[in-house]
């Protein structure tokens, strides 16, 4: 992917009685840049209260650092964003997060910008100007009237315009490969070069200082200045966030990133309409990292354009006015305060979501010479001591460094953590030294770290000291721990940590007079071969008509991970949702991972009733490497649609942990439990309260439950798809006339916990039962999921089960693979019946009140699969009721 990030946006705030931002230190460290860094910043004295961190010169002459976050971490961390993204978060929840009390609000999408153009003036012959490039169409207009272009000169024709400053105004000229003439001169003011009367159809073509083509949308404005002339592109807000949002974020991001992107930058450029409004400025805007990265229609990307138009005219506003929308690369787990009351300085859990290589801003490592240093502060002399006088104390370390001592053989020099920061190349003022001198005090070495699950081991040697160590402290970044430990201690073991959450421990030698240097690890993520779950709004992945039976050439595969779908980093399996139409013979429709040919994973059944219909069925299969699913039938299909429904991830950060229960009822329309008279009828939909009944939370927006069909009139199909969805996105049973079945769903319920019904044909009862329902998790053991390669616990083959008839299945304990931790299983049921009945699984020893798991028909094998939880004995019982059936289960995972 194309790599568009820049450290800092927005550093320098358009600073106007309107929306005033007292940064004149930043503006002075500039002009102190400039200089040569030959000029001092006034000495700073330590943060009241902090504690100075003393580093002596290592014997190296070269200065170890570890650093956190790329940019000045006010406001939005775009790794953060799509961090949140991969989490299944929307934009609007990314922004609320990010700029916390602002409210979505709309402008017009026909609202126009000026924005400065840098790096297009160019020395002519006849002075230094813009050079604009002919093109179909090209017009000059000057004070609301039109100049005349020649399209040849000397018999050639026109390549390029010159527009200049020469001693009475502006000039334009047209040139040849060899030959200019002059064609206006002593305009005053500006001229407009455009292409098209319509500021949306125009297209301006120029030629760049270094001599590359440029080609912006919208018109040109070249206006005359002091000494020279500038450049400003007037064009509509909506096309210019076009190429922001394509030079800020990579196109492979999240539609959620992507959007909360254009959304931001939307803001950001309000404000400077603003703040250029109020200065009376001839232009809105820069194209450069000081505003908003601007660049050609050459830069602009499809999901960018997409993101952009998908949030035409949403902005962020607060007590009335567009939100000043900072954003940085990275923030290293912590934002910064920004002066306003919605860029708060907060823990940001997402900003190391997106961890490795692919996140190169989150943590860094950098190394400073001690003669760069004198280099850059020569008055100091030689260098003995780096001093940090302070920190903001927020996140680790203490934080972003706030200022800098520099202590010399000459004198000692106090600088601002930014005047350091850009004179050293730093990516960000949040940093710390991890080596020093190996004198008296020593650092430990050999610092190392195991990671495990929730938890890590720290390991350490000792230090090159001629001091005696008193004992070892341990800390933890983004977190309260410290661990004292003992001065023969060479290890210790963090617990309670966050897997998928990114740590990093230091160690710290105590001696009897002080506290040795620090020694960090290097960062760390805790992970489990445990999973957690993330539900996902229903994504369709496969819509496909017919499909041969189940040879290789017939199957189908599709990408179950990457945008919109589950996060490509980090997913071990998915839950998907399989709705297909047989042909009317017996059979059976698989899913597995493309890259094992095990295809024990049952999705749908076909009972061979003769006549075709339609099934659904929901299965968690594996995610290989290669993130592929495939699917692959036994019989011929009509149709085959499949939709990822979640996620399991070993990243304890942003998902969720199941509480599962044996089933209890909440709706049945028969009896009017949950239910208002009548039955469910197709054109009518109806929601029905689950949250906060049946031990459900009143917070649960995600649920585990089984939905019943029961005698529909009409051949159909049972939905949860809510309003403005299709049906189709949401199915959950098919059920033929007359007939009963079941089946098992993982369903998000709206805003209030509510879950929508909806029939596609004629009327039926409908029952639902809760199995359970997904929380937070707490950093807990209890909830999560681990799939296991399955085990059969009951065959067929041990004979049928009459009417009445329970049989106790031993699904935990010794050999079966489930351990004793195990507290529900996850059950794939298949019935083939006598006739018609249904069947009941609890845990063995239970006394709930039986509800139906599977019905099955006198006809074909049903199937579905279901979270039952265990008995104390580790067994589950289950019972036919109303006829008998061949049964068999097999379990294909287990929550803790």
């Amino acid at each position: 992917m194309r790599l568009r990030f820049f450290g800092d946006h927005a550093e320098l705030p358009l600073v106007t009685g309107v929306t005033r931002v007292t940064w004149g230190t930043t503006v002075a460290l500039l002009v102190t840049l400039t200089a040569g860094l030959l000029t001092i910043v006034s000495p700073l004295r330590a943060d009241a209260g902090a504690t100075v961190e003393s580093y002596a010169t290592p014997a190296s002459h070269i200065f170890h650092l570890d650093g956190l976050g790329y940019g000045h971490g006010i406001g939005m961390s775009q790794f953060g964003a799509e961090g949140m993204g991969r989490l299944g978060k929307t934009y609007q929840q990314i922004l609320k997060f990010y700029y916390p009390g602002t409210n979505f609000a709309h402008t017009s999408a026909g609202r126009q910008i000026r924005v400065s153009i840098s790096g297009l003036m160019r020395s002519t012959p006849q002075g230094t100007g813009v050079v604009v490039l002919d093109r179909a169409g090209l017009q000059l207009r000057h004070g609301g009237s039109r100049i005349n272009l020649p399209s040849r000169v000397g018999g050639k024709g026109v390549v390029a315009y010159r527009t200049v400053r020469n001693s009475s105004g502006i000039a334009v000229w047209a040139a040849t490969e060899s030959k200019a003439v002059k064609v206006k001169g002593g305009l005053s003011g500006s001229v407009r070069w455009q292409t098209a009367a319509s500021i949306g159809k125009s297209r301006m073509s120029v030629l760049s200082a270094a001599g590359y083509r440029r080609t912006y949308r919208g018109f040109l404005d070249v206006k005359l200045g002091s000494s020279s002339v500038t450049a400003v592109n007037t064009l509509r807000l909506e096309d210019y966030l076009r190429s922001v949002v394509s030079s800020e974020v990579p196109s492979s991001w999240t539609s959620a990133a992507l959007r909360a992107q254009a959304v931001a930058a939307r803001s950001y450029a309000l404000v400077a309409q603003v703040n250029a409004r109020a200065a009376h400025r001839s232009y809105d805007i820069c194209d450069t990292t000081s505003c908003q990265v601007y660049s050609p229609m050459s830069a602009e990307s499809g999901p960018e354009v997409a993101a952009v138009r998908h949030t035409s005219g949403v902005y962020l506003r607060n007590s009335g006015q567009p939100v000043f929308a900072m954003f940085s690369s990275a923030n290293g787990g912590y934002t910064v305060s920004g002066g306003r009351p919605y860029l708060i300085a907060q823990p940001d859990p997402y900003d190391g979501v997106v961890s490795g290589s692919a996140n190169w801003g989150h943590s860094w490592s950098t190394s400073i010479s001690a003669s760069r240093i004198q280099s850059s502060w020569p008055q100091i002399g030689k260098l003995q001591k780096l001093k940090v006088l302070g920190r903001d104390g927020n996140g680790q370390w203490g934080g972003r460094v706030m200022s800098v001592a520099l202590v010399g053989s000459r004198s000692t020099v106090s600088v601002s953590a930014d005047t350091f920061r850009w004179a050293m190349g730093l990516k960000s003022t949040w940093w710390t030294v991890t080596n020093a001198d190996s004198g008296s005090f020593a650092p430990a070495k050999n610092v190392r770290v195991a990671k495990r699950d929730r938890s890590a081991v720290v390991r350490w040697g000792a230090p090159d000291s001629d001091r005696k160590v008193q004992a070892y402290r341990v800390t933890v970044g983004g977190t309260k721990k410290v661990y004292r430990l003992g001065p023969r201690a060479r290890h210790v073991r963090i617990t309670d940590l966050t897997n998928g959450k990114q740590y990093r421990a230091r160690v710290a030698p105590v001696y009897k007079s002080r506290r040795g240097p620090q020694t960090a690890t290097p960062a760390f993520v805790p992970s489990s071969s445990y999973s957690y779950f993330q539900s996902l709004p229903a994504n369709r992945v496969v819509h496909r008509g017919t499909t041969a039976p189940r040879q290789r050439r017939g199957q189908v595969s599709f990408a179950a991970t990457g945008k919109g779908r589950a996060p490509v980093s980090g997913t071990r399996a998915v839950a998907v949702r399989v709705i297909s139409s047989g042909a009317g013979k017996a059979g059976r429709v698989f899913v597995w991972p493309c890259t094992h040919d095990d295809r024990d994973q049952v999705a749908v059944t076909y009972p061979g009733s003769g006549t075709p219909g339609t099934t659904t069925g929901v299965a968690t299969v594996g995610v290989p490497s290669n993130g592929r699913v495939c699917v692959g039938s036994t019989t011929k299909l009509h149709s085959l649609d499949v939709d990822v429904l979640g996620y399991y991830t070993g990243s304890g950060i942003g998902t969720k942990a199941l509480r599962s229960v044996a089933a209890r009822r909440l709706v049945n329309s028969e009896t009017g439990l949950g239910w208002s008279a009548g039955r469910l009828v197709s054109g009518q939909p109806r929601t029905v309260r689950i949250a906060g009944r049946g031990g459900v939370p009143d917070r649960a927006r995600t649920v585990l439950l089984s939905l019943g069909l029961v005698s529909p009139s009409a051949n159909a199909t049972l939905s949860i798809a809510g309003r403005g969805t299709p049906v189709s996105l949401g199915a959950a049973i098919h059920a033929p006339r007359h007939s009963w079945r079941t089946g098992t769903i993982v369903a998000r319920l709206d805003h209030k916990g509510r879950l929508p019904l909806r029939l596609t044909e004629g009327r039926a009862d409908v029952q639902v039962d809760v199995l359970g329902w997904f929380r937070h998790q707490t950093g807990g053991r209890a909830g999560r999921f681990r799939s296991t390669k399955g085990f059969q616990a009951l065959s067929a083959s041990a004979g049928a089960l009459h009417a009445g008839d329970s049989r106790t299945v031993r699904v935990r304990g010794k050999h079966t693979g489930i351990p004793g931790a195990a507290s529900s299983v996850v059950v794939q049921a298949l019935a083939r019946g006598k006739q018609p009945g249904y069947l009941t699984v609890l845990p063995a020893g239970s006394r709930k009140t039986p509800r139906p798991m599977l019905a099955f028909s006198g006809k074909g094998v049903q199937r579905t699969s279901i979270v039952v939880p265990v008995g104390d004995d580790g067994r589950i019982r289950v019972t036919a009721k109303g006829g008998g059936a061949d049964v068999s289960f097999r379990i294909t995972g287990w929550y803790s």
